[in-house]
């Protein structure tokens, strides 16, 4: 099934849209964050930030080199380190980048976390799911820690611009826009998406989707296989149980296996036309 609603989109450069657990934020061109669906943090309507990252319990982003992050559950306090990027990840941990390219993660409390697994070098950006993450360090390298899966046959080799991982398997795009991926090949194909290049992508928990250079949206995985993404050309795409993608005339659509997977994904009314 695919569905549409019509909002209003941040500027050129930032995260659009951004999906996880059946919740879904979006930045403005203002800056101002919206949120909705399961569990979704408060997120105060006069906040302003510069970067967005959405986690299953926490909204976090940017503003200026200060973290800032929501809980639906309890005030978060947020540490006072320069960040460069930030990511929300899982059990209430967020990770991000320092301006001196070290690597930070820090608990729902605010304190930081100093486990021995975290990679030691200089990075330029991170990304953390349930209980691993990889970062990419300054010369395009793959470094992964955590929880690593026994499921694992693949490994991140070569040199990356970006990276996105999901619940065993991580993606990562080359100079030439193709994706390369690591971690673990299950029967729905997660670890091996169709030749790019591509602008950008996502990855679900057994799922990803991209964005080809020509605006095309493909998916690979789980949902590639049970659901076909809508026609049309698109500029970024989230992907979660279901997924939502941002056409070039600023249009949401959003699809799903399920009418109910749909519905709570779907902006509410007041940022529909």
């Amino acid at each position: 099934m695919i569905d549409t609603a019509t909002i209003f989109l941040a500027g050129e450069e930032p995260h659009p849209i951004e999906m996880q657990s059946r919740k879904s934020c979006i930045r403005y061109e203002d800056n101002h964050v919206r949120c909705w669906g399961r569990k979704t943090p408060e997120v105060p309507e006069d906040i302003q930030l510069d970067t967005l990252s959405v986690g299953p319990s926490l909204v976090c982003g940017l503003r200026g080199r200060q973290a800032v992050c929501f809980s639906a559950w309890e005030p978060q306090p947020n540490p006072t380190l320069d960040f460069a990027t930030l990511v929300a990840g899982f059990s209430g941990t967020s990770c991000g980048v320092l301006t001196s390219g070290e690597i930070r993660c820090f608990e729902q409390s605010g304190e930081e976390v100093l486990g021995p697994d975290l990679p030691r070098g200089n990075f330029r950006d991170v990304q953390i799911t349930s209980g691993w993450g990889c970062a990419i360090s300054n010369d395009g390298l793959i470094e992964c820690f955590g929880e690593i899966s026994d499921l694992w046959t693949l490994e991140p080799e070569g040199e990356y611009v970006t990276a996105r991982v999901g619940r065993l398997t991580g993606c990562g795009s080359r100079e030439d826009g193709n994706l390369h991926c690591w971690g673990y090949d299950d029967e729905f194909g997660t670890a091996r998406p169709p030749d790019g290049p591509y602008g950008q992508f996502d990855m679900g928990s057994r799922n990803g989707c991209g964005v080809r250079e020509d605006g095309t949206i493909v998916c690979w995985g789980r949902i590639g296989l049970t659901t076909t993404p809508p026609e049309g050309q698109f500029k970024w795409v989230a992907v979660d149980l279901g997924a939502c993608a941002v056409t070039i005339d600023d249009r949401v659509v959003c699809w799903a296996e399920e009418d109910e997977e749909l519905a709570e994904i779907m902006p509410p009314e007041d940022l529909r036309p």
